[in-house]
């Protein structure tokens, strides 16, 4: 029974990394709800922008969707986003619910 001793041991791979994407991406999340957009410096807001899209793309490889985490994601993208329009910094780079 090697064979299914190989997809087990992936199957469990699998499953490891995901959990640990989702420990690492849940308080990516914390951090960048932690601190109120408006106070943040310019740079600092375009990183936080430019982490939100990492997690999104991370978020929608992995199958099946965790859909609620996606959804906490775009609501933090939002959020910077509309602090960069008051901002008037251009943003050209959308991201959609699943």
């Amino acid at each position: 029974m090697p064979c299914c001793q190989k997809t087990r041991k992936a199957q469990i791979k699998k499953l490891m990394e995901r959990r640990t994407f989702e420990i690492e991406g849940f308080s990516m999340l914390k951090r960048l709800k932690s601190k109120p957009h408006y106070s943040l410096q310019d740079s600092l807001l375009l990183n936080y922008h430019r982490k939100t899209h990492k997690l999104y793309n991370q978020a929608i490889k992995l199958k099946p969707v965790n859909r609620i985490f996606i959804n906490q994601v775009i609501e933090i993208h939002n959020s910077i986003i509309a602090e960069l329009q008051k901002r008037e910094i251009e943003h050209a780079s959308p991201i959609q619910m699943i």
